[in-house]
Formats: C-alpha cells, sequence, structure tokens
C-alpha cells in the first residue's frame, strides 16, 4: 500500500476494506465537486486519488483471496 493510504488504514477502527471502498468514493464525489465547479487540476488529482484506492482495494481484496 502506498505511504498515505497505509497510514489512513491503519488508524481506523474499520477493516481496510471499508476505509479503502469510502476512500475511493469520497475522492470520486470531490473529483466530481471540483469538476463541476471548473477546477481541473482539483478534479484530476482527486480522480487519480479515488483510482489509488481502487487499486489498493483490489489489492487487499486478491491477498484476502488467496489466504
Amino acid at each position: 500500500m502506498a505511504n498515505a493510504i497505509r497510514r489512513i488504514v491503519s488508524a481506523s477502527k474499520d477493516d481496510a476494506q471499508t476505509v479503502l471502498s469510502i476512500g475511493a468514493q469520497w475522492e470520486s464525489l470531490r473529483a466530481a465537486y471540483w469538476g463541476h465547479h471548473g477546477q481541473r487540476a482539483k478534479s484530476d488529482e482527486c480522480f487519480l486519488r479515488a483510482q489509488k484506492y481502487e487499486l489498493e482495494l483490489e489489492d487487499f481484496l486478491e491477498q484476502s483471496n488467496n489466504r
């Protein structure tokens, strides 16, 4: 996991799957918000962060299934 995402997951009381899923949803909403308000750079940044969360979630689920 990326360092920033790892810190968020480890600081949470919820399980990693929940945190990663909510993170992806939240960043997607932020991307839509900033895009709607014409802030293209902020929107792109949030969209990329949402993709990182989704990739981490996929990796987590794959590792969980291999156990």
